[in-house]
């Protein structure tokens, strides 16, 4: 079987290997025992168990933490204004007002999503980012599905305002595609 270089103890003390079958010199030398090689394949493919377990793990741990939030009560609201705003609250929370996720360059949506006007296509591209905000931090699946509904309308809505000589020249209209960014990162 093909090897790999160093063996393993020379690997771990980081020196020279001479690659000696069955121990190697540095070993021999130093009184040990030379542990072998690896092989070619079990340097090409690594063992990636650990990382796998740790994502099942935190799946599971989300999954668990849906499921309390639903047997507390914690579903969707009857009111869709107020899942709505609830989300676009906690959206402008963690990307407005918290300056560490994205520094200064967000400040300016809450007066934009606010205003008068403020169109469809800025409108539907906040409810698109709030909603996969809140169905991220919150494992609700409904709410990720509101939110690829809302994206899908955001962007044909923004597909047909960049056709308008008067709507494109807006502030809103260049927001909107920074918005989207923020959904698509997410």
């Amino acid at each position: 079987m093909p090897r790999s270089g160093r063996c393993d103890a020379c690997k771990v003390r980081k020196i020279k290997c001479d690659e000696g079958i069955p121990q190697c010199k540095r070993c021999i030398d130093s009184s040990k025992t030379c542990p072998g090689y690896q092989s070619e394949t079990e340097s090409v493919f690594r063992d990636m168990t650990c990382l796998a377990e740790k994502k099942v793990e935190s799946r599971v741990r989300n999954s668990f933490r849906a499921r309390n939030l639903a047997e507390q009560g914690v579903t969707r609201p009857v009111a869709a204004e107020e899942w709505r705003e609830s989300a676009v609250t906690r959206f402008f929370a963690d990307y407005v007002l918290d300056s560490d996720a994205v520094p200064n360059t967000t400040i300016f949506l809450p007066g934009l999503y606010g205003s008068s006007d403020a169109g469809a296509c800025l409108n539907d591209a906040v409810y698109a980012a709030a909603f996969v905000n809140q169905a991220n931090q919150l494992g609700l699946e409904w709410m990720a599905n509101e939110a690829k509904a809302a994206y899908g309308r955001a962007l044909a809505s923004l597909a047909r305002v960049l056709q308008d000589p008067v709507e494109v020249l807006k502030d809103t209209t260049l927001a909107t595609p920074f918005v989207i960014g923020l959904y698509e990162v997410r």
